[in-house]
């Protein structure tokens, strides 16, 4: 996969429409490759209170890419995920962030 940088005050809202404007979004390049397991490197650095990616993220915007990820392995890995933590700096924000990916994944089965 191909990294994209964003600048520091990216968010979600702004996130999904500079995807879509790619000419194959990230998880439709993922698609067409079908994985038969999707293993996710859960990183929670892109908070907005974590000092180091400076991207402002939320716990709503780990949810939402926890649940698209989902979406994706429903389709082409019999809903299969593995999710490994790999941390984040700002220990509030990295439980608040855990924890709202883990509830999406127990929502979801995964």
């Amino acid at each position: 996969m191909r990294r994209a940088p964003c600048s520091s005050l990216h968010t979600r809202c702004h996130f999904i429409p500079a995807a879509a404007r790619r000419r194959k979004p990230a998880l439709a390049r993922v698609a067409d490759f079908a994985p038969e397991l999707i293993l996710i490197s859960a990183g929670f650095d892109a908070h907005r209170d974590d000092p180091l990616a400076g991207l402002n993220w939320t716990e709503s915007d780990f949810a939402w890419i926890t649940g698209a990820i989902c979406d994706l392995a429903d389709r082409t890995a019999s809903g299969r995920v593995v999710s490994c933590l790999e941390g984040g700096y700002d220990l509030a924000a990295l439980a608040a962030s855990v924890e709202a990916h883990v509830t999406v994944l127990m929502e979801r089965g995964a």
